[in-house]
């Protein structure tokens, strides 16, 4: 019986394109403002390195956090900047912050807001960061449709741990539970 078991096994061990779609992974799906997505979209058609973090982060792992906005944890170096700028571009929006503050590592943590009628987001650099790191313990999630890397939990505690924002102290503690 059990040399059956394992033939069955082998026979059917290879999987057809649809056999594996069904096993495939579920990736998570989350939301934001609209004009977001096109953003993301741009971001990721020039390969512009970012983490989500901030609130819908949160999300991704405590399902009950609702998001207001989409917070971008930006790679500082100067082929990230290029990119960045490029997305800009395409998008035709001249940005309120010069080409150098996502280049070159800034003595402190930058926040640099893009609020418009069309996007409600923020950028992010952190000096404190290893991004590099961080990037290898990110998770995958798709935000509208655009398949985008989510910081990892520890990383979210430690930017959020401090804070004396209301928000940031409920963000900690959901992050705990979950």
């Amino acid at each position: 019986m059990d040399q059956r078991i394992s033939l069955r096994i082998i026979r059917f061990g290879r999987m057809n394109r649809y056999s594996q779609l069904l096993v495939r992974r579920h990736v998570q799906q989350l939301f934001t403002f609209g004009g977001n997505d096109h953003l993301l979209q741009a971001l990721l058609a020039e390969s512009v390195r970012f983490l989500v973090v901030g609130g819908l982060a949160v999300k991704f792992y405590a399902a009950e956090r609702e998001a207001d906005d989409l917070d971008l944890l930006l790679e500082q170096s100067p082929e990230n900047a290029t990119r960045l700028f490029r997305a800009f571009a395409n998008m035709e929006i001249t940005p309120a912050f010069p080409q150098e503050a996502i280049a070159a590592p800034s003595e402190r943590p930058q926040h640099l807001p893009m609020k418009s009628t069309l996007h409600y987001a923020d950028l992010i650099t952190r000096p404190d960061i290893d991004f590099e790191a961080e990037w290898a313990n990110s998770q995958e999630a798709l935000v509208w449709q655009n398949r985008v890397r989510f910081a990892s939990r520890d990383l979210l505690l430690k930017l959020k741990r401090g804070s004396a924002r209301e928000k940031d102290v409920a963000d900690v503690a959901l992050l705990g539970d979950a």
